[in-house]
């Protein structure tokens, strides 16, 4: 049987591991899920609520966060998140292994972001063998609604994904990739702006204030 520190460096080399090993995995999961059951009951204007319950349920909490409820997490105590995140309805994020997003990343509703995996043998998935891989979302990316990342999968800074898309392999920086499996279709650049060189970015005062 291997203690809690051998499965996390097997999760975190890629090696084949049992989370069921350890009683604890099991009830940081529970505990993870009463957590996000108490955010997804609070109301869409709640927000300092809701961040309290963010910030106490993830690993790491950057500044301005915007989360549309509902939200789920396997354990949370693995997930990075940067400054001013976007989560839309719906996103799932199980965190058998670290996932990071990076600052200024927006989730469309509905995706999911899976960075475990079970065994492929009936057998071996049966007795809960698994394997891990982080996730990386890197800064200024944008996925669509209904995207699901796969574990081991880093997404390059500016890429957009589309949406429906099933991401299974690393995605470079400033791309627009989509698809099932996600595919690179082309690179963004400056002919992609909508409003041209002249304009000045600025949030509303509103915002700021």
């Amino acid at each position: 049987m291997d203690s809690r520190e051998q499965i996390e460096d097997k999760i975190l080399c890629g090696q084949p591991f049992r989370p069921i090993e350890d009683p604890d995995l099991y009830y940081e999961m529970m505990e993870a899920a009463e957590k996000c059951h108490d955010l997804n009951q609070l109301r869409p204007l709640q927000t300092a609520e809701k961040q309290a319950v963010m910030a106490d349920l993830l690993g790491e909490l950057g500044e301005r966060l915007m989360v549309f409820l509902p939200f789920h997490v396997q354990y949370g105590s693995k997930i990075k998140v940067g400054d001013g995140v976007t989560f839309n309805r719906g996103t799932t994020v199980l965190d058998m292994a670290p996932v990071t997003f990076g600052n200024e990343v927006m989730v469309g509703p509905w995706c999911s972001f899976f960075a475990g995996n079970h065994a492929l043998d009936p057998v071996e998935r049966q007795y809960m063998v698994c394997t891990g891989g982080a996730i990386t979302i890197q800064d200024h990316v944008w996925l669509g609604g209904n995207c699901t990342v796969t574990a081991g999968v880093t997404i390059g800074h500016g890429a957009v994904i589309g949406a429906g898309s099933v991401v299974t392999r690393d995605i470079p920086p400033m791309v627009l990739a989509a698809g099932n499996p996600c595919r690179v279709i082309r690179d963004i650049g400056p002919e992609d702006k909508l409003v041209g060189e002249s304009w000045v970015p600025e949030w509303p005062s509103w915002i700021t204030d």
